[in-house]
């Protein structure tokens, strides 16, 4: 790859103030002019825009003063060598996306490199704190103003609590739609509607619409209560791998049952998927009626108030609450012309950036970061648009409602790498432009010789349960290699590139290589299902994916290694599949793939065939014997020695409680301790029928870890409602708990239990407590010392 000869460790540099001769010319008491060509500039919280920025003591104050500052002065023009903008430690508050043109490049081959000044590392912010909480009389939750006098977006679906990304307020279970009656008139709150008599099984039809599809009816038997502020509900679905997040116009009411209308064509779009009325029911969001858990909240655009149910430990005068504003954080824009060049980014913190399309769109019906009907895509909050010779490294991206980097359009030799991925709505990245017909994309659009490397991604997909951890459109080149992902949504990593066997001689050439990849599908939990841990769709040539390592492909994965439609010209070799409880190991779906090539990869579970593709010397591990190979492709896969400390501080593939020594207030004879921590779905831990006293369940992780992720995985054979409710998880470093401290707690909410067996139905906290702990517990808050658990899991790390 042809990146640029100097390549900057910009850490290990020296600030210099001047270039040449070091001429001041004092204009007051606090602003300086420089003579010549400056190669450090200064950003500080506390700075002043106004100052010349030389010195920390004269330091600016925001990115945008940074750039403006080097426009007026021409400092980016005729460079000598490289001109550095330290930023000092603290919370830069953006106000509108901060875009770079062309003018704002580097010159001479030298980069304009903007960069943290010390081990801290400075955030851009583009969200608001959310404060004057009040408490709500007669109700366990409080209320805020956040109205757009004082700052806050009209709109936004997050909001971020004490760190931690807290969950909009949804119905405890999902509502099934039920058959339209053939006629008759509806009550229609003010608005006159009636049902269709030629209304399909599922769904709904109002006959004074041009659409032939208007919503969708429940039974009041089934949803038994009416919601209010119809404006801000949104209606979510899932089936196979395509989800459904839709607006609510009107909800009209019947003698027996509530019809949702819901926004066209959108609607009639999702109901083209298949048999979408088979999705696995349909959850209500954003309701101030489901406020009933701690953790959760809801937004209410018309008041301009936002709710919030707090854990039984916050306090709410010293809440650190967030919800984003700023939709889009950067944007480097160049022309094809004229494209924006050696710029790099340094050592930021991205948070708390905004995405408002799911307010007026449907989201979902498409796959992995498309939106609308194939028409557009998830954007991300760093967007580069014809930029050639930019970096992006040792970065944090997290609790960001989009994607996180986008090299979008035309982008050539730009380099990502030393990043953190965490929390985010969509991918970690996504390069290049999503074309249904890719023979349309212009050459000169197409991102080529894009290196994505020891980038460590966690926790993507919180809201779109389509995404990727690493996406890949219309592009060449692009190089996917030594990065950690864990924790995602749907796919590891994934590209598409259209569904027809055609190929644009501009696209192809895809690289996976090394990458340490875990738990992918992690939206299973609500049903989501098919797809693979590495992923291809379209013609890509010369596709190689070599010496990756997947572990833990979840239950509801097809395949680890997956060439999907037309992924002619790849060859899959010399990777690992471990712990998978995919439904193949290695797979092209279209029998025409005899040019996808499976070669040499090692797996844990039987590989008879791969479809379509040919299948060469697979080796299935038995035992857990393997062989040397494998283990040095285990051994290399993930982020290289020099980005081992960003992995190693965050949480992990394996769950710190697996296989470790338990004990527990008491058991049944065939269902012990050691089920309820064995990674095992189908074996269980149950108290025993004559248990009195408090049930309880604990592990000894053996060393203190600081905790970032709990769950708990019901039984599924043995529906226990009380078992679903009313318990908290503890931590100590004392195995006796007479001091311990509440990681997560249930409420008396009972969470509900799906039928479809691949689903987990986990219960999943997330934290953002630094303390470490050595045991953590399961204690029970029912009357009757009852309990069970098919799996008790804990991610964290070592302090």
């Amino acid at each position: 790859m042809n990146f640029s000869k100097r390549i900057i460790f910009a850490g290990f540099m020296l600030p210099m103030l001047l270039l040449g001769c070091k001429v001041w010319k004092k204009s007051s008491v606090n602003q300086f002019e420089v003579s010549s060509n400056t190669a450090a500039i200064y950003v500080s919280p506390d700075g002043d825009d106004n100052a010349n920025g030389t010195t920390p003591e004269f330091a600016l104050k925001t990115l945008e003063g940074a750039r403006d500052l080097i426009q007026r002065k021409a400092w980016n023009k005729n460079m000598k060598s490289d001109l550095y903008v330290y930023f000092a430690p603290g919370r830069y508050e953006s106000k509108q996306t901060v875009v770079f043109k062309p003018e704002d490049s580097g010159s001479n081959g030298y980069n304009v490199i903007y960069k943290n000044q010390n081990e801290d590392k400075p955030v851009i912010c583009g969200g608001r704190k959310v404060e004057g909480w009040e408490k709500v009389a007669g109700q366990k939750y409080y209320v805020a103003d956040v109205s757009e006098s004082k700052g806050y977006a009209s709109y936004f679906k997050q909001l971020y609590v004490n760190g931690v990304r807290a969950q909009q307020a949804m119905s405890n279970r999902p509502y099934r739609s039920i058959s339209a009656p053939k006629s008759g008139d509806v009550q229609g709150k003010g608005v006159r509607s009636a049902i269709s008599k030629h209304a399909t099984r599922h769904w709904w039809n109002d006959p004074e619409t041009e659409a032939k599809l208007d919503g969708i009816e429940f039974s009041k038997a089934d949803m038994k209560q009416p919601y209010s502020n119809v404006k801000d509900l949104s209606l979510h679905a899932l089936l196979v791998f395509k989800m459904l997040q839709i607006s609510v116009e009107e909800i009209i009411e019947t003698d027996t049952s509530y019809i949702f209308r819901l926004p066209n064509p959108d609607f009639e779009w999702w109901t083209t998927w298949q048999d979408a009325s088979g999705a696995m029911g349909h959850y209500v969001i954003n309701a101030i009626e489901e406020l009933d858990e701690p953790g959760e909240w809801c937004l209410n655009t018309t008041e301009k108030k936002i709710y919030y149910y707090p854990h039984p430990w916050e306090q709410m005068d010293k809440l650190e609450a967030y919800v984003p504003v700023v939709e889009g954080l950067i944007h480097l824009n160049g022309t094809a012309d004229q494209p924006i060049k050696n710029i790099q980014f340094d050592g930021f913190v991205l948070q708390h950036g905004n995405w408002n399309y799911p307010e007026k769109h449907m989201l979902g019906r498409s796959q992995a970061e498309i939106t609308g009907q194939y028409d557009s895509e998830v954007p991300g909050q760093l967007v580069l648009n014809y930029a050639n010779d930019v970096q992006i490294k040792n970065s944090v991206f997290r609790h960001l409602g989009s994607s996180g980097i986008q090299p979008y359009e035309g982008t050539n030799r730009i380099r990502i790498e030393g990043n953190y991925f965490y929390d985010l709505s969509a991918a970690a990245i996504s390069t290049g432009k999503w074309y249904t017909d890719k023979l349309l994309c212009p050459d000169s659009t197409i991102c080529k010789h894009t290196l994505i490397r020891n980038n460590v991604v966690r926790n993507i997909g919180r809201d779109y349960y389509q995404a990727s951890a690493i996406n890949t459109f219309a592009a060449y080149d692009v190089i996917i290699e030594n990065n950690d992902i864990s924790d995602i949504a749907y796919a590891g990593v994934h590209a598409r590139i259209g569904d027809k066997p055609t190929h644009h001689t501009g696209i192809g050439r895809l690289t996976y290589r090394r990458n340490l990849i875990s738990r992918t599908s992690a939206m299973h939990k609500w049903g989501i299902r098919d797809g693979g841990t590495l992923y291809t769709h379209g013609y890509y040539p010369n596709c190689l994916v070599e010496e990756n390592y997947a572990v833990y492909t979840s239950h509801n994965v097809m395949d680890v290694f997956y060439a999907d439609n037309w992924s002619n010209d790849s060859r899959w070799q010399n990777n690992v599949s471990k712990g998978s409880n995919a439904e193949h190991v290695c797979r092209a779906w279209m029998s025409s793939s005899n040019r996808v090539i499976f070669d040499s990869n090692y797996g844990d579970a039987p590989c008879k065939s791969a479809g379509g593709a040919q299948l060469i010397n697979y080796h299935f591990i038995e035992d857990g014997n393997w062989p040397d190979s494998a283990k040095v492709i285990m051994a290399n896969a993930g982020v290289e020695q020099d980005y081992r400390k960003l992995a190693e501080n965050s949480y992990g593939h394996e769950s710190l409680l697996k296989d470790k020594p338990v004990t527990c207030s008491s058991q049944e004879v065939e269902n012990v301790a050691a089920h309820g921590n064995d990674n095992d779905w189908h074996t269980y831990w149950h108290t025993a029928p004559d248990a009195t006293g408090d049930a309880w369940y604990q592990v000894d992780m053996g060393s203190e870890y600081v905790i970032e992720k709990v769950l708990i995985i019901p039984v599924k054979e043995r529906f226990e409602a009380e078992f679903r409710s009313n318990y908290e998880v503890q931590a100590s470093n004392d195995q006796t708990f007479d001091d311990y401290k509440v990681l997560a707690s249930k409420n008396e909410v009972v969470s509900y239990y799906k039928t479809d067996t691949k689903c987990s139905n986990m219960w999943e906290v997330f934290l953002n407590h630094h303390q470490p702990y050595r045991y953590l517990r399961i204690v029970a808050k029912n009357e009757n010392a009852l309990f069970s658990v098919a799996e008790f899991e804990a991610f964290g790390y070592k302090k």
